[in-house]
């Protein structure tokens, strides 16, 4: 019975693991509150893709109109703002750039791999009525 034991545990150490993920090494949040119950929000992430083509932030039980003055940066280098994302397009096409996508949930800000190597991913918005009565 050992020996079985021991050659199971030995068949799984042989081989690399073929699981790939993408890695978030950091996120780094500044929200400034406005007077008029609206919110500044300035993202910095540390991350290392695996796979696929696309980043998202998914930002629910907002409305469409409620997120402005979306922008994003990568390794300090602006990023092109694309109409009509979509998350399956291949990673050359969404490098160097970012979207918007909408679920029946909400909204997802997303932004495009540029390659499999780490990297550092700015970008910020604003949210209207983020605070209410």
């Amino acid at each position: 019975m050992k020996k079985i034991i021991f050659y199971v545990l030995g068949c799984l150490f042989m081989f690399p693991s073929l699981v790939k993920a993408d890695h978030i090494y950091h996120i780094d949040m500044l929200i400034e509150l406005g007077s008029d119950g609206s919110a500044y929000v300035l993202e910095n992430w540390q991350i290392q893709a695996e796979s696929g083509s696309t980043w998202c932030k998914k930002i629910y039980d907002v409305n469409e109109d409620s997120i402005s003055d979306f922008d994003a940066h990568m390794d300090e280098v602006p990023l092109e703002f694309k109409n009509n994302w979509d998350n399956d397009d291949s990673l050359d096409s969404n490098a160097g750039h970012y979207g918007i996508t909408y679920t029946d949930k909400g909204m997802e800000l997303c932004f495009g791999k540029q390659d499999y190597e780490r990297h550092h991913l700015t970008f910020s918005y604003l949210i209207k009525d983020y605070i209410f009565n």
